[in-house]
């Protein structure tokens, strides 16, 4: 039985690191593929990126051709690093590809982040080659998404510019106007107030991103990076990413009463923003107490 687990264990670190196109999924994890040397953990938001040596024929002993062998890896590793990261989606319309080319200043300071990525793993292979690889943090102080977002200067207040004519939680017709779509109703004196967002995209095909946007079916952006604090996503990312709906609306991110809402499309060129109807939008929207959860980036997104 044990071997049979590690044979599984195996076969599985082969598909991750296997250059065909997609995201994997396997014991929980989100793992998007990057190129035949690179992935990408959506769960854990972090980027492995592999660089293979081979053994030298001028090495002047097996002690030498070890550490010979273990500098081209590492070399191989750094300049596949570069290539895996600027693969990584950004939103549904760009990656970080399309950041580096369009400024010198992120490409050096990319450049220099990359370099100072963590081995996190050696392999020694019977025929003298040697596998390291390295681990590139895409969330956190100095990481991939500090690098990437500009500096915040407000918060925006998300609202409909056009809103359903009856309110789906309480029944009762919305305020005449757009700008009272935060104003209490009978959803209010019922305590609907939640602690995050859950959006239930699976079927989909959607793809994780570092700031992904929910809009409405006429396009009307109600989440996206004008509406979040820059702290909590350089922290935790935008939102976070789960297969299953109802482990994600236990996770400590939502806490204990999350709003779970149905995707009905994806949009972007990319497939990493979610449609949703213009009642659940309205829905999310009617209580400025929900309002702060989505400033403090408390949504998940289940993908299949």
């Amino acid at each position: 039985m044990k071997s049979k687990s590690l044979l599984i264990c195996a076969v599985l670190t082969v598909l991750l690191l296997a250059p065909v196109a997609g995201v994997c999924y396997a014991n929980g994890d989100i793992v998007e593929k990057i190129g035949a040397n690179g992935s990408v953990d959506w769960v854990k938001g972090t980027i492995i990126v592999k660089g293979v040596g081979a053994p030298p024929d001028n090495a002047k002993n097996e002690a030498q051709a070890r550490l010979m062998t273990e500098r081209a890896a590492k070399v191989d590793a750094y300049r596949n690093a570069v290539e895996i990261v600027n693969g990584v989606r950004v939103s549904a319309e760009s990656t970080v590809q399309n950041f580096t080319v369009t400024s010198d200043i992120v490409k050096t300071r990319i450049d220099g982040f990359v370099q100072g990525a963590q081995q996190v793993d050696i392999k020694y292979m019977s025929d003298g080659a040697i596998e390291i690889f390295l681990s590139i943090p895409i969330f956190g102080n100095g990481a991939l998404a500090d690098i990437l977002l500009p500096a915040q200067t407000e918060i925006k207040t998300p609202s409909l510019a056009k809103t359903p004519d009856v309110c789906p939680t309480c029944g009762q017709p919305w305020p005449g106007k757009a700008a009272e779509i935060s104003a209490p109703s009978k959803a209010a004196a019922a305590g609907e107030v939640y602690t995050g967002l859950v959006i239930d995209a699976r079927g989909l095909e959607a793809r994780p991103a570092i700031t992904p946007r929910i809009v409405t079916e006429d396009g009307q952006e109600i989440y996206g990076s004008s509406y979040v604090s820059r702290e909590f996503v350089i922290k935790q990312g935008m939102v976070g990413y789960s297969k299953d709906v109802a482990k994600a609306a236990q996770t400590d991110r939502v806490t204990d009463k999350p709003l779970v809402i149905k995707a009905i499309k994806i949009s972007g060129s990319k497939k990493a923003d979610f449609v949703v109807s213009a009642a659940d939008a309205a829905r999310l929207l009617a209580m400025k107490e929900n309002l702060k959860f989505l400033e403090q980036c408390r949504v998940m997104v289940v993908v299949d």
